[in-house]
């Protein structure tokens, strides 16, 4: 019987690290090949239901072997980034119920990070893809969708309609006990995952507040060029391909110190402040978020050690 391993993230929760893992046996894992769904899916959920267009056909290549790891972060959640206002739930039933009719069978895995330390994680995350907020304006604009996204009830139950095995591993484990985390993970899959060795590199760090000026300031000026000279708001594909290139450039640039670089950027201290504190994230925020975790935390009666830690981040 083929078993698959089907990791639905969450973001900024080690899943590039993982995916490099998983990705040492290239006709074992499946990633790239379910972003179809995955856009669709947003679209679903960004529209709330109105996507006048067939679902994705997703194909698995026959050469596969028997034991397959799905990895794609997009799964589990997704982060709108400029438009809030979507259905998260209405995407994430769409992602289980696409995903049940390509893999039949599968075991569900994925991971979580301390909730403040993720936070500050997306908004890093948000800025590399072109926000230009500060910190607190994230929050403010998007305290809702991040608490809908650390409801992991929610979306334990909504995968659960669909598959009856989860595993939810704390991302800290990995920096704790490298070790007993795959162990775990490859107890839980019931075959053996690829060779491992300790994390050397963090993969798409977060980057220094400085640098976040930068990016901000970079794309504060694209979002005005196409608000006022660009005709209909819109640049030509052409373009914005081009643009996005070269914010990826940057991004890649600014994840790695360089002297150089380093000298360059202190011209940015004049630059406005990004806000990052934690003062930003209301007693009330917080207080959701432990009670969606204290929800999972009971179901589950224990997560490794790391329930009181989380919690107690949280006031």
């Amino acid at each position: 019987m083929r078993q698959i391993l089907l990791h639905i993230g969450l973001h900024k929760t080690a899943t590039s690290y993982l995916q490099n893992v998983f990705r040492k046996n290239p006709c074992q894992f499946v990633q790239n090949e379910l972003f179809p769904l995955v856009v669709y899916a947003r679209d679903i959920g960004i529209a709330r239901g109105a996507v006048n267009r067939p679902h994705p056909v997703i194909n698995i290549p026959a050469s596969f072997r028997k034991n397959i790891i799905v990895s794609q972060e997009g799964l589990g959640i997704v982060y709108f980034c400029g438009d809030s206002s979507g259905d998260l739930r209405l995407f994430q039933k769409t992602c289980a119920k696409l995903t049940k009719d390509i893999f039949p069978e599968a075991k569900i895995f994925l991971t979580l990070r301390e909730p403040i330390k993720w936070i500050f994680s997306i908004y890093n995350q948000c800025i590399k893809e072109g926000a230009f907020y500060d910190f607190r304006g994230f929050i403010k604009k998007n305290h809702e969708i991040l608490i809908d996204c650390l409801n992991i009830m929610d979306l334990l139950n909504i995968w659960g309609a669909y598959y009856d095995d989860f595993l939810v591993l704390p991302m800290e484990m990995l920096k704790d006990d490298f070790q007993l985390f795959f162990d775990i993970l490859e107890d839980f899959a019931g075959f053996k995952l690829p060779v491992r060795k300790v994390a050397q590199e963090v993969l798409n760090p977060s980057i220094s507040e400085i640098k976040l000026r930068l990016l901000r300031k970079f794309n504060e000026v694209i979002y005005l060029f196409k608000k006022y000279c660009a005709p209909s708001h819109r640049f030509p594909p052409q373009t914005d391909a081009a643009i996005h290139v070269i914010r990826f450039a940057m991004r890649m640039s600014l994840e790695h110190d360089h002297p150089i670089l380093e000298e360059k950027l202190n011209f940015l201290k004049e630059y406005p402040s990004c806000n990052i504190s934690e003062d930003h994230i209301t007693a009330d925020i917080k207080a959701k978020i432990k009670a969606n975790l204290m929800d999972f935390f009971n179901v589950t009666q224990t997560f490794f050690g790391y329930d009181a830690h989380y919690l107690s981040t949280l006031g």
